[in-house]
């Protein structure tokens, strides 16, 4: 009995195979996009940064304009996996229009890890990448908010990447964010150091700030923008980061970024900072982004709904 049916179950194994591996190759195909990788350097705390040259892509992301922050691709790294189907999703953390680039910022997870073995790929040289996407868009439709409050740990910070990125230029924020007038950035890191990650938009929006405190209510530009940059590990992660060299940008090669940004020790108390905002007035939407660890979600989301602001929450953990 059994042996007049084998025939049959091979069959049909077979035909589940050819229709596996069909389906496999219409989505490599039809969905998958092989790009060019510009920029791959790694960063402190075993950051991979990417700017690859993929303009299908770019043209989405600007077409979703403040709808897009958020927003992720499925990642294939050829030296970190060969199956095909094994992508991984990473938010994008800004764009170049110009050059047609997507940025993204992969943080290793461990030695033998998909991510870590990235992070070694890049170290090499040798990056294969094939990109699915951009999928995902914002909770909240930001371009309703007059205050927008976005918190982050760690490489949580990668969606107010992109959020930065938009409001920071006056002709993105008015397209995409008409009602805009007060950002607050709250990014806590283990380290100073990882500020650096995103060292050319906190300095811009540092100068913003200061730009504010100098010419009235919103200065020059018609948005308020405070930094709230917390490192958690204190005294000793400042010794370390005062004795490291640091590799910025050419134009302040010379500088070190602790002349440039102001931080603060310790856990940001989301409460006080949400409650120093005031209250709201008449009209004027408040919402809170949040990204990072799920305690870090916990304190934003109970101070958030405490205090009436509308709420979006992604998981990233540190």
């Amino acid at each position: 009995h059994n042996l007049t049916h084998q025939p049959r179950v091979s069959s049909f194994n077979s035909s589940l195979q050819v229709l596996y591996f069909v389906d496999l190759v219409l989505r490599i195909s039809q969905w998958t996009r092989k790009v060019e990788v510009v920029v791959s350097k790694t960063l402190d705390g075993n950051v991979t940064y990417l700017e690859l040259r993929c303009p299908s892509v770019v043209k989405k992301l600007q077409d979703m304009g403040g709808e897009g922050v958020g927003s992720f691709v499925m990642l294939h790294c050829r030296e970190a996996s060969l199956p095909p189907d094994d992508l991984h999703p990473f938010t994008v953390s800004g764009i170049d229009a110009s050059k047609e680039t997507l940025k993204l910022h992969v943080r290793s997870q461990g030695s033998g890890t998909w991510t870590g073995r990235v992070l070694d790929a890049c170290k090499t040289g040798s990056l294969r990448l094939r990109l699915e996407g951009p999928y995902g868009r914002m909770g909240l439709r930001l371009s309703d908010y007059h205050t927008l409050v976005s918190v982050a740990g760690g490489v949580g910070i990668t969606p107010s990447g992109r959020l930065l990125e938009l409001a920071l230029d006056d002709a993105s924020r008015r397209a995409h964010f008409p009602n805009l007038k007060r950002l607050v950035l709250v990014w806590a890191v283990q380290e100073k150091l990882h500020l650096g990650w995103f060292e050319d938009l906190l300095v811009r929006a540092q100068n913003l700030s200061r730009d504010v405190e100098g010419g009235g209510s919103q200065g020059s530009s018609g948005l308020e923008v405070q930094l709230k940059l917390h490192v958690t590990r204190g005294p000793d992660a400042s010794e370390k980061y005062a004795a490291a060299p640091i590799q910025l940008s050419e134009a302040r090669q010379e500088a070190r970024m602790s002349d440039l940004l102001r931080t603060l020790e310790g856990r940001p108390q989301l409460d006080e900072i949400l409650r120093s905002l005031g209250d709201a007035g008449s009209g004027q939407r408040r919402g809170v982004l949040v990204c990072g660890p799920s305690m870090l979600q916990r304190e934003a989301s109970a101070a958030a709904e405490g205090l009436g602001f509308d709420l979006h929450r992604e998981t990233f953990e540190l």
